[in-house]
């Protein structure tokens, strides 16, 4: 991608989100000012562009500034991110209101009205608070999803498998090393034979996954038989993929792009270059049916890939299962209703024959550090192999 091209696309960016931000920053004065009426609006608006800006000062200058200070505002900007969606919405939908209203009764405008910005503007504030200390609290508790499948394949010694995913852990600023231990953690309570990590390992900039030493925390979750990962589109934003995937190797994680490894005699783990991560080294994906040409798919087979997406080019090659991530399951609700649309399948179980996808909402959060659509998760899959003709 062109320099040129980069510098357009960031400029556009920055010309939208200014204009949210400005549009978010007129109706929450006047809330503000109806509830803080000797607040001065020249003081108010250098807050309101400091703590706007500081998430994208932060990514922009955090090469420059000390890295403490920058993970702090980070934070910071990050919480913004979450309360500028929720402002936008929630001002959006009342100037929609306001004008269909306006058919039926002209002239009319709560924008107008003091004594409905004083209460709803209180109540509204607290609402807006609330949601986010329930999505703090998501993005810090773990659940862990359980799942049972069976997969019929012949010349099989063993009969089931503990596999535990992990995906979108988003290591960096805000997804920091005690979360990630708490992660480790409950990975290692649910004893599992294989553990997958499912990609955006790190949150494009590597910097904090090493200086954090967290290589070394990864490091301590102890399967049975082994752990495998794939890269995400954001673990090659940053342009720092050889490094996590070598500092995975050291954690004893095998890194698969584009290759498959075979344990258990037959059990067959495949890993897939993520689109996003192909294109950023200048080429196509390779499709499956010229990387796994050796693999034999009377045993059971296993494709992890960050994006959910094409099924149909797994099921006709005999994938039997395909665990993946990067939906987030929306993050944010309403988001939830977009991945659904965008997705096969966004999250969950979902099935086509024998074939069966899996997709997880993640362990991490992108952006900002909280959660309202889905709480933080592990996934824990009961795998069964039962031999062809046997009741599943």
């Amino acid at each position: 991608m062109s320099q040129i091209l980069i510098a357009a696309i960031v400029t556009v960016f920055i010309a939208i989100y200014t204009i949210i931000n400005f549009y978010v920053g007129i109706r929450l004065w006047l809330f503000v000012s109806a509830i803080i009426p000797f607040f001065e609006s020249v003081l108010y608006w250098m807050i309101f562009w400091i703590i706007a800006y500081t998430y994208v000062i932060s990514r922009v200058f955090n090469k420059i500034f000390p890295s403490i200070t920058v993970r702090r505002a980070k934070k910071v900007g990050a919480y913004w991110l979450a309360l500028l969606f929720y402002f936008m919405i929630s001002f959006a939908v009342i100037d929609l209101t306001v004008f269909l209203v306006n058919f039926f009764r002209p002239g009319f405008s709560v924008w107008d009205n003091e004594l409905f910005l004083f209460w709803f503007g209180a109540i509204f504030l607290v609402f807006i608070t609330v949601i986010i200390i329930k999505g703090y609290k998501n993005a810090s508790e773990i659940e862990v999803i359980n799942y049972s499948i069976a997969i019929p394949k012949k010349n099989i010694d063993y009969d089931k498998l503990n596999i535990v995913a992990i995906s979108d852990l988003h290591l960096g600023t805000i997804v920091d090393n005690r979360l990630l231990q708490k992660f480790v953690d409950e990975v290692n309570r649910l004893e599992p034979d294989i553990v997958v990590i499912l990609g955006d390992i790190v949150d494009e900039d590597v910097r904090p996954f090493i200086q954090l030493k967290m290589e070394d925390t990864l490091a301590k979750i102890s399967p049975k038989i082994g752990s495998f990962a794939v890269l995400g589109n954001h673990d090659y934003f940053g342009g720092g993929h050889k490094q996590i995937a070598e500092s995975l190797e050291r954690a004893n994680i095998k890194v698969l792009v584009d290759e498959h490894v075979t344990v258990l005699d037959n059990f067959v783990i495949a890993g897939r270059m993520d689109p996003a991560g192909a294109k950023y080294c200048g080429k196509d994906q390779i499709p499956l049916n010229t990387w796994m040409k050796d693999v034999d798919f009377s045993n059971p087979v296993a494709l992890l890939t960050h994006q959910p997406t094409k099924f149909d080019e797994a099921i006709q090659i005999g994938v039997d299962l395909q665990l993946s991530g990067h939906t987030h399951r929306g993050q944010l609700f309403p988001n939830n209703f977009l991945t659904k649309i965008a997705f096969e399948n966004h999250w969950g179980q979902y099935s086509k024959g024998e074939f069966t996808s899996i997709v997880t909402a993640g362990a991490g959060t992108w952006g900002p550090p909280i959660r309202t659509g889905h709480k933080s998760e592990i996934v824990q899959i009961t795998l069964n192999i039962k031999k062809e003709g046997e009741e599943k």
